[in-house]
C-alpha cells in the first residue's frame, strides 16, 4: 500500500514538474514570438520605408550568381569527350560574346554618352583636357572592337567547319571517321544560344556606333586633338619634346588608327559584318545559311505568337542578324525580309531603345545596311505613317487606361503573392496564377517604358514640341513604372520563394520530357552507334544542367547547344514545348534584372526640361499625392547612377553637384516656395477669419491638403533627405522673424500663425531670439511732448478708452496712442519724462489761453454774450433758448482740442508702468516698516551688500511714491492758471459760459458730419470720437469757477425739449401726408432720423462733460 502511494506521489510530482516546465517553455515561446514579430516589423518598416534606398535582398538572377562549378566540370558529367569538345568550343565562344556585349554596354556606352556634358568650371580648357582623359578609354574601345571581330570570326568559322566536317562522306576502311564523331546536323538544327549571343553583341556595337555618331563634340575635339599632336610632332624643338619624339609619333599613329576605326570609319557594325564575311567558303555554305534563316523565321513566328515580354533590343538584334545573313551569304532574300517587316508591324515596335539615351529605328536601320536592290521606299513610308499615328494619339487617355489596369494588377499581385495556401489547394494552379501575375507586372512595365521612351524620342527626332497634357501624362507614367518597381522590391522576399518553385516545376517538366527521350533512345539496344551515344550524352548533359540549384547563364548555354544536337530526335511539339519552357525558365531567373532594366529612367538626365512643368502641375493639381512625388524622385535617382559612371573623378563630382543643384532649384522654386506661400496665406486666413474675406467656397477656390504633405516622410535623393515639413518650418520661422522686425506691432499675428501651425500640423519652431522688450512700442511720448502743437491738431481723444487716434493719414492705417504706449515710453526714458511733459503742456496751454482771451475780448463777441445773458435774465426763463444759441453759432469757430486728455493718459501710463514694477514687491504697506539697509548693517555684511540694500530701499520708496495717487497733474494745471484767469483784469472772461450753448451746438453738428463720412469712400475729415472738446470745456469752467453758472442755463434740457417738439411736429406732419405724398413722407422720416441723431450726440456730449468734471473734482456737489 505504501509503495503504491509513493508511486502515485512520484507520478504526481513528475506531472507537476512537467507542467511547470511546459509553462516556462510556453512563456519562452511567447516571448520569442513577440521579439521575432518586433524584428519582422522593423524589417518590414525598413523595406517599406520611403526614406531609405529600396531594401535589396538576395535575388536569383542568373547574371548575378557566380557558380563554382566550371563549364568543363559540367561537361565531364556526361563522359563523352567527343561531344564535350564541340560543346566546349561553342559554349566558351557564346560566353565570350555575352561577356563582350555586357562589357561594351556597361563600360563604354555610359562613358561616351557623358562626354561633352557642360560643366561650369574651367570652360576654356574643358575640350582638350576631356578628350585627353578620354583617350585611354578610346584605346580600350579599339582593342575591344578588335577582340569582338576576332571572336565573331572564330564563331562563324567554327560553325562552318562543323558543318563541313559533317558533310564529309563516310569511306569504308578508314579508321578516322569524322562524321561519326559529330551529331547529325539536320535542317532542324539551331544554335540558338550562339545566334542569340551574336545578336546581343551586334546590338552593343550598334549602340556604340549610334553614340559616337551623335557625339559631335567628341568628333570635333578628337580632330582638334589630333591636329595638336601632329603640330607637336612636326615642331618637336619648339615644344621641347625632342627627346620624346618617338613617343609623340607613336601617340599620333595610335590616334590616327582610332580615328579611322571609330570616328571616321564606316562604323563598328560594318566592320563586324566584314569580319564574318571575309571567308568565301562561308558564303557557299548553304546549310549554314539555312540555319541562319531558320533562326530568323522561328524568332519572328515566336514573337508574333506571343508578343508579350519582348525586348526591343531582341528585335533589333534579329534585324542585325538578318543584315549579317544578307552580307555573309550574299543572299537578297526578300521573302525573309518581308517576314521580318511583317513581324515588326504585328508586334508594333517603332523604336528600339539602347543605353545612353539612344534609339534606333529598326526598319531604317535595316534599309541603311541592306543592298540598294532590296530598298523598299513604300515600306519605309508605311512605318513612318505608323509613327505619325503614334504621335497623334492621346497619351493622357492611354496612361489613364494603363493606370487603371495597373491598379487592378496591384490588388491581384498583393493577393496572389502574399496570400497563404491551404493544404487542399492545388499548388500547380497557385503557381500558374502567380506566374501570370508576375508576367503581367513585367509586361505593364515594358509597355509603359516603351510608351514613355517612344513619345520622347519621336518628338525629338521629328522636332515637334510636346503638348503639356502629353508631357504630364509621360511624367505620370514614369511614376507608375517606379511604383511597380517598388512593389516588386517590397515583395522580393516572397518572389524569391515563388520563382524558386516555378523554376523547379519547369525543370521537372523538362526533365520528364528528356527522360522520355532517353527511354526512346535506349529502347532499341541492338542499333547501338556512336551517334546514339552522343545523343544520349547530350540528353544526360541537359538533364545534369537542369538538376543544378539555379539555371545560370553557362547552364542555359549548354542546354541550348545540347538541344541543338538532339532536336531531330524530338517531335515538333516536344521541341517547341521544351524551347518555350526554357525561355520561361530564363525569364524567371532574370525577373529582377529585367525589372531594373525596364524601369531605368536615366533618360530624364537628358530631358530635364520636363521637370519644371511637372512640379508646377503637381503643385496645382495633385500636391497631396506625396507617394507619386517620391516615385518621381526615385526616377531622378537613376540619373545619378549614370553620372557616377563617368571615368573623370573631377568631372563626375561637378556633374553630380550641378545635377543636384539644378533639381533642388527647380523643386524649390516650382513647388516648395509655392507650397510655403499658399500655407502662409492659409494661416493668415484662418487667423483673420473674423474679418470679411473673399469667397472661401472650396468649389470655387483651390484648397490644398497640407496635412498629407507635412505628415509624409522626407524624400531621399542623392544621399540627402528633402523634408517638405522642415522646409516650411524654416520658411515660417524666417518670415515671422523678418516681418516682426519690420512691423513690431504685428508680432501677435505671426505668433498666432506659428502656434496654429504647431497645434494643427505638429510643426516645431525655434525661438525668434528677439530682444526681451515689448514689441509694441507705439508712439514715443518724448517726441509728442516736443511737438505737442502738432499732436493736438492731428489727434482726437476718446475719454472712455483713454486713447488718442490720428485724424487722417497718407498710409493705410492710423496711429493710436494707448496707455501701454505711454508706459513703454516711461519705462524707456524714466519717470523724469512726466515732469517734462507737464511743463511742455503748461507752455502750450499758456499760448492757447492767450488766444482764448483775445477771442472773448473782441467787441463783437463780448457784446453778443452780454446781450444774450441779459435777455436770459430778463425773460425769467428757466432754460437757455435754443434759438439764441443757433444764431450765435454763425461766425464762431471751434476752440479745438486741449491737451488735458494727454496729461490724463500720461498719469495713467505712469501708474501702469509702476504697477508692472511693483509686481515683484510683496506688500507696499510694509515698505515703511522694512529697511534693507538697516538689516544688512545689523548683520555686519560686506560694504557692497549694504550699498546694494540702500539702493533697493531707494527704489522701493520711489515705486511707492509713483504708485500712489498723491500726484494729481490736473490739480497742478488748474492751480498754475487759476489765479491769472480769475484776476479782475480778465473780467471779460466771466461771460464764457454763455457762449457754451453755441459752441456745443456747433461741435455736435460738425461731429455728426464727421461720423457720416466714415461710411463714404472719401474719408477726408471723418471721425468717430472727439472727447477733447468736453475735456477742454470742463477745464476752462474749472478755472473760471463757472460750473454753477453753466448749470443754471439748463442747456441740455433746452436742447432736449427743442428736439422733442420738432420730432412731434414732424410726426404730425407725417400722419397728415401719409396718404397724399410719398416723397414728402420720406423727407419727414429723414428729418426725424436727423433729429434723433442730434439728440443722441448731445446726450453723449453731456455724458463726456460730466465725466470730465469728475476728473477735475468738479461735480455739482463739490463746486465752490
Amino acid at each position: 500500500m505504501t509503495a503504491k502511494m509513493s508511486k502515485s506521489y512520484e507520478d504526481q510530482l513528475i506531472r507537476e514538474v512537467n507542467e511547470n516546465v511546459l509553462k516556462r517553455f510556453g512563456r519562452f515561446v511567447d516571448h520569442f514570438n513577440h521579439e521575432l514579430a518586433t524584428i519582422h516589423n522593423l524589417n518590414v518598416k525598413q523595406i517599406k520605408s520611403s526614406i531609405e534606398v529600396p531594401f535589396d535582398c538576395p535575388s536569383i538572377d542568373c547574371n548575378d550568381v557566380k557558380e563554382r562549378t566550371d563549364l568543363i566540370e559540367l561537361l565531364q558529367t556526361c563522359g563523352n569527350m567527343q561531344l564535350n569538345k564541340v560543346v566546349l568550343v561553342f559554349g566558351r565562344l557564346t560566353q565570350e560574346m555575352q561577356y563582350l556585349a555586357q562589357t561594351g554596354s556597361q563600360r563604354f556606352c555610359d562613358q561616351l554618352v557623358l562626354y561633352g556634358e557642360p560643366i561650369t568650371s574651367d570652360i576654356n580648357n574643358e575640350d582638350m583636357s576631356s578628350i585627353a582623359k578620354l583617350l585611354p578609354l578610346l584605346h580600350d574601345l579599339s582593342s575591344f572592337v578588335n577582340h569582338c571581330l576576332n571572336v565573331v570570326s572564330n564563331v562563324v568559322q567554327q560553325i562552318n567547319g562543323l558543318i563541313n566536317i559533317s558533310n564529309i562522306p563516310t569511306k569504308k576502311g578508314l579508321s578516322n571517321n569524322y562524321k561519326e564523331l559529330i551529331p547529325d546536323l539536320s535542317s532542324n538544327l539551331r544554335f540558338d544560344a550562339v545566334f542569340d549571343a551574336i545578336c546581343e553583341l551586334g546590338v552593343t556595337l550598334i549602340n556604340l556606333d549610334d553614340i559616337i555618331t551623335n557625339q559631335m563634340n567628341l568628333k570635333l575635339d578628337f580632330v582638334n586633338y589630333k591636329r595638336i599632336i601632329e603640330l607637336v610632332s612636326a615642331n618637336s624643338d619648339k615644344f621641347d619634346v625632342k627627346n620624346d619624339i618617338m613617343k609623340v609619333k607613336t601617340l599620333f599613329k595610335l590616334i590616327d588608327k582610332i580615328e579611322k576605326q571609330l570616328i571616321d570609319g564606316d562604323g563598328i557594325f560594318k566592320t563586324f559584318i566584314d569580319a564574318m564575311a571575309n571567308d568565301e567558303s562561308i558564303a557557299k555554305n548553304s546549310q549554314m545559311a539555312e540555319q541562319f534563316a531558320n533562326y530568323i523565321r522561328f524568332n519572328c513566328s515566336d514573337m508574333e505568337v506571343s508578343p508579350e515580354l519582348i525586348l526591343d533590343n531582341k528585335f533589333l538584334g534579329l534585324n542585325a542578324f538578318f543584315v549579317i545573313y544578307v552580307w555573309i551569304f550574299k543572299k537578297e532574300d526578300k521573302r525573309l525580309y518581308k517576314m521580318l517587316t511583317d513581324c515588326q508591324k504585328k508586334i508594333g515596335i517603332n523604336l528600339c531603345h539602347l543605353r545612353g539615351n539612344c534609339c534606333v529605328i529598326p526598319d531604317k536601320f535595316v534599309a541603311n545596311h541592306l543592298p540598294r536592290s532590296m530598298f523598299d521606299k513604300k515600306l519605309l513610308e508605311t512605318f513612318n505613317s505608323q509613327r505619325e499615328l503614334f504621335l497623334k494619339q492621346n497619351f493622357d487617355r492611354e496612361v489613364k487606361q494603363i493606370n487603371l489596369k495597373v491598379t487592378n494588377w496591384l490588388v491581384r499581385f498583393e493577393q496572389d503573392i502574399s496570400g497563404t495556401t491551404d493544404l487542399n489547394t492545388n499548388l500547380i494552379e497557385v503557381l500558374t496564377k502567380q506566374q501570370k501575375v508576375i508576367e503581367e507586372g513585367l509586361e505593364n512595365v515594358r509597355i509603359l517604358t516603351n510608351l514613355i521612351k517612344n513619345c520622347i524620342s519621336l518628338h525629338l527626332q521629328n522636332g515637334r514640341p510636346m503638348a503639356k497634357q502629353d508631357l504630364l501624362a509621360i511624367c505620370k507614367a514614369i511614376c507608375i513604372v517606379k511604383g511597380i518597381q517598388l512593389t516588386f522590391y517590397h515583395k522580393k522576399g516572397h518572389l524569391i520563394n515563388i520563382l524558386g518553385h516555378l523554376a523547379q516545376y519547369i525543370c521537372c517538366v523538362i526533365l520528364k520530357m528528356l527522360s522520355n527521350v532517353k527511354t526512346r533512345l535506349m529502347a532499341d539496344v541492338k542499333k547501338y552507334s556512336e551517334k546514339k551515344l552522343d545523343l544520349l550524352s547530350a540528353v544526360i548533359l541537359t538533364s545534369n544542367c537542369l538538376n543544378g540549384p539555379i539555371l545560370t547563364e553557362q547552364r542555359r548555354i549548354l542546354i541550348s547547344i545540347c538541344l541543338a544536337f538532339i532536336s531531330f530526335t524530338l517531335s515538333a511539339e516536344e521541341l517547341t514545348k521544351i524551347l518555350t519552357l526554357t525561355k520561361k525558365l530564363e525569364l524567371f531567373t532574370k525577373v529582377h534584372s529585367l525589372m531594373n532594366q525596364w524601369s531605368n529612367c536615366d533618360f530624364l538626365y537628358f530631358n530635364r526640361a520636363v521637370l519644371g512643368v511637372y512640379f508646377i502641375d503637381f503643385f496645382e493639381n495633385d500636391s497631396s499625392n506625396v507617394n507619386e512625388l517620391r516615385h518621381f524622385f526615385n526616377a531622378l535617382t537613376d540619373s545619378l547612377t549614370l553620372i557616377n559612371k563617368c571615368i573623370d573623378e573631377e568631372k563626375r563630382q561637378i556633374l553630380l553637384k550641378q545635377f543636384d543643384c539644378e533639381i533642388n532649384e527647380i523643386f524649390v522654386n516650382e513647388f516648395l516656395d509655392k507650397i510655403c506661400t499658399e500655407f502662409e496665406t492659409e494661416l493668415r486666413l484662418q487667423i483673420h477669419s473674423d474679418l470679411q474675406l473673399d469667397d472661401q467656397n472650396p468649389f470655387k477656390r483651390n484648397l490644398y491638403d497640407f496635412s498629407a504633405l507635412f505628415a509624409a516622410e522626407p524624400i531621399y535623393f542623392n544621399n540627402k533627405l528633402l523634408s517638405i515639413k522642415n522646409y516650411v518650418e524654416e520658411y515660417l520661422n524666417e518670415m515671422a522673424y523678418n516681418l516682426t522686425t519690420i512691423a513690431l506691432h504685428d508680432w501677435k499675428t505671426y505668433e498666432s500663425m506659428l502656434n496654429l501651425a504647431k497645434t494643427k500640423y505638429g510643426f516645431e519652431f525655434v525661438r525668434s531670439q528677439l530682444p526681451t522688450q515689448t514689441l509694441e512700442q507705439g508712439l514715443d511720448v518724448l517726441e509728442i511732448t516736443r511737438n505737442i502743437h502738432v499732436f493736438v491738431s492731428r489727434y482726437l481723444y476718446n475719454l472712455n478708452n483713454q486713447m488718442f487716434i490720428e485724424k487722417s493719414s497718407n498710409n493705410k492705417h492710423l496711429n493710436v496712442l494707448l496707455i501701454r504706449h505711454v508706459a513703454n515710453s516711461i519705462q524707456t526714458h524714466g519717470f523724469g519724462i512726466i515732469n517734462t511733459t507737464v511743463n511742455f503742456t503748461y507752455l502750450f496751454l499758456r499760448k492757447k489761453f492767450y488766444t482764448f482771451s483775445q477771442f472773448l475780448y473782441e467787441e463783437h463777441i463780448k457784446s453778443r454774450l452780454i446781450k444774450d445773458l441779459r435777455h436770459f435774465r430778463e425773460s425769467n426763463a428757466i432754460k437757455f433758448a435754443f434759438e439764441k444759441a443757433d444764431k450765435l453759432v454763425k461766425g464762431i469757430r471751434k476752440l479745438g482740442l486741449t491737451p488735458d486728455g494727454f496729461v490724463r493718459m500720461l498719469r495713467s501710463g505712469a501708474l501702469h508702468c509702476s504697477s508692472n514694477s511693483v509686481n515683484f514687491v510683496p506688500d507696499l504697506d510694509d515698505l515703511t516698516e522694512v529697511s534693507f539697509h538697516a538689516m544688512t548693517s545689523e548683520e555686519n555684511l560686506s560694504a557692497d551688500t549694504v550699498t546694494a540694500a540702500h539702493n533697493l530701499d531707494s527704489i522701493l520708496v520711489t515705486l511707492n511714491r509713483n504708485f500712489t495717487e498723491s500726484t494729481d497733474y490736473f490739480k497742478l494745471l488748474v492751480d498754475v492758471f487759476v489765479q491769472i484767469i480769475r484776476d479782475p483784469k480778465n473780467y471779460h472772461l466771466k461771460n464764457f459760459y454763455v457762449i457754451l450753448p453755441a459752441l456745443t451746438y456747433n461741435f455736435v453738428e460738425n461731429l455728426i458730419i464727421s461720423k457720416e463720412k466714415m461710411t463714404r469712400k472719401n474719408k477726408v475729415g471723418a471721425a468717430f470720437t472727439d472727447d477733447g472738446f468736453a475735456m477742454g470745456v470742463a477745464y476752462i469752467l474749472k478755472l473760471l469757477n463757472q460750473f454753477n453758472d453753466f448749470d443754471s442755463l439748463h442747456w441740455f434740457s433746452s436742447v432736449s425739449d427743442k428736439i422733442k417738439a420738432e420730432i412731434n411736429e414732424a410726426n404730425k406732419q407725417n400722419q397728415i401726408n401719409a396718404n397724399s405724398d410719398v416723397k414728402l413722407t420720406q423727407t419727414t422720416s429723414l428729418t426725424i432720423k436727423r433729429l434723433e441723431n442730434l439728440q443722441k450726440e448731445f446726450d453723449l456730449l453731456e455724458y463726456s462733460l460730466t465725466s470730465s468734471r469728475i476728473l477735475f473734482k468738479a461735480t455739482p456737489e463739490s463746486v465752490n
